[in-house]
């Protein structure tokens, strides 16, 4: 008998199931029912669909069990998995998809431990699949405009600013692995920036219990001074990229899609922008689309590698302890 996840099956399309249809699973849920070169065929989450904030039409292909997940996942209905559980889980469910053949792409951070990320990426090469991380901003259409001129040139200094109040609601999560990882993702992966020389760290509590305000320094390996900070404390929403050298300033609004590059010499031409149109949708779009090329293996340059995850982990690891211990030598929580 032809059960109705196997009848929902489509050749030439990639069959995706989600796992995790919380807060950003209900984003990619929408965003997988949009593009035309996939066929949702399940959602999976450990909590009654009517707790679930998402529409009444997806009750059909709910799934509350994770052994019949596992079940059709032996029979081949699913090409690949969208993980965007707790990040505790990530490893969990990333490991069980990959050992049935199953591409995945996760919700950053890839997972809460270097060794895990090590060990998904042995899965990987085994079973051979594909593995992507979710980190949407290198989809934000400012950065992708402006992403060569930020190669082109040499920068003596590198400012990040990723600033969101309203991420108090997430107070237990690490501000550093919630906030600060996009950025570590720009500006260690996407423009090769990483430390050469020891971090210097920072952090501020709003009550001393934990860090709320995180400021990470370096010198780069091209030998630019790098600050990436990240906080939840009350103000304004801020996400943007300042970067100075002999050729010129550069700034980039990455909550307003603008950017402008000012020369400070001729022969430089001046470069201005603005994408309003552009919102995070779209760049969940544009992700989705370069993991199906991920895939089917074609060209994916701009979606963040589990390689570049582990990078990503293994820096904001770091990040993390020395936030700690900046603002509570005697503090045993983070261990």
């Amino acid at each position: 008998m032809i059960t109705q996840f196997e009848e929902r099956y489509i050749n030439n399309r990639l069959n995706v199931i989600i796992i995790g249809v919380g807060n950003m699973g209900a984003k990619h849920l929408s965003t997988v029912v949009k593009e035309s070169g996939c066929n949702l065929i399940a959602i999976y989450d450990v909590v009654d669909f009517d707790d679930l904030n998402i529409e009444e039409e997806f009750r059909k292909i709910y799934i509350r069990d994770f052994d019949v997940v596992m079940d059709y996942s032996s029979k081949g209905v699913f090409d690949s998995a969208i993980i965007s559980c707790p990040t505790s889980l990530h490893y969990k469910y990333a490991k069980s998809m990959l050992e049935k053949n199953v591409h995945c792409l996760i919700e950053k951070p890839a997972c809460t431990k270097l060794e895990e990320a090590e060990q998904l990426i042995e899965l990987s090469v085994k079973h051979r699949c594909k593995i992507a991380v979710s980190h949407p901003e290198r989809f934000n259409t400012a950065f992708i405009s402006i992403l060569n001129t930020l190669k082109a040139h040499s920068w003596d200094s590198v400012r990040v600013s990723r600033l969101n109040p309203s991420s108090m609601r997430l107070r237990d999560n690490s501000v550093v692995f919630d906030l600060m990882i996009h950025d570590i993702d720009l500006i260690a992966n996407q423009l090769e920036m990483m430390p050469k020389n020891e971090l210097q760290i920072s952090a501020t509590s709003i009550d001393g219990t934990r860090p709320d305000f995180v400021s990470a320094t370096y010198q780069s390996l091209q030998g630019s001074e790098v600050e990436i900070c990240c906080g939840r404390l009350p103000g304004p929403q801020v996400r943007q990229i300042e970067a100075e050298g002999k050729d010129g300033f550069l700034h980039i609004d990455l909550l307003r899609r603008s950017f402008v590059f000012k020369p400070k010499r001729s022969g430089i031409d001046n470069v201005t922008g603005v994408s309003a149109n552009n919102s995070y949708s779209d760049s969940l779009t544009q992700q989705l689309k370069e993991f199906i090329h991920l895939i089917n293996g074609e060209s994916a340059e701009s979606i963040t590698s589990i390689y570049e995850a582990r990078n990503s982990l293994a820096l904001c690891d770091a990040i993390e302890r020395k936030a700690w211990s900046s603002l509570a030598p005697s503090n045993k929580e983070f261990a």
